[in-house]
């Protein structure tokens, strides 16, 4: 599930980057250069789930960045498996 990834790199994914078939297509840095010059945006904000979406860094990334990455398995409580059945595959 989604609740396993973790990430694997400090490099923008496809996702945010430029389509090369596509003349229309820009990349992330392009969209906030395009929306400071031509929309006069002064901030721009940008929400990212690092240890919400993933299961954090993974060790071999934290390696390559010199700090120490361990994995730690999440203890789910009754409660929250009651709520959320699912979360137990990840567990």
């Amino acid at each position: 599930t989604e609740f396993a990834r973790q990430l694997s790199g400090f490099e923008p994914n496809e996702k945010f980057k430029k389509n090369a078939d596509d003349d229309t297509s820009m990349d992330l840095k392009e969209l906030v250069a395009r929306l400071k010059t031509e929309l006069d945006v002064t901030r721009l904000f940008c929400w990212h789930a690092l240890h919400g979406y993933w299961r954090g860094v993974s060790p071999d990334l934290g390696s390559k960045a010199g700090f120490n990455a361990t994995n730690t398995m999440p203890h789910l409580s009754d409660h929250l498996l009651t709520v959320e059945p699912i979360l137990a595959w990840d567990s």
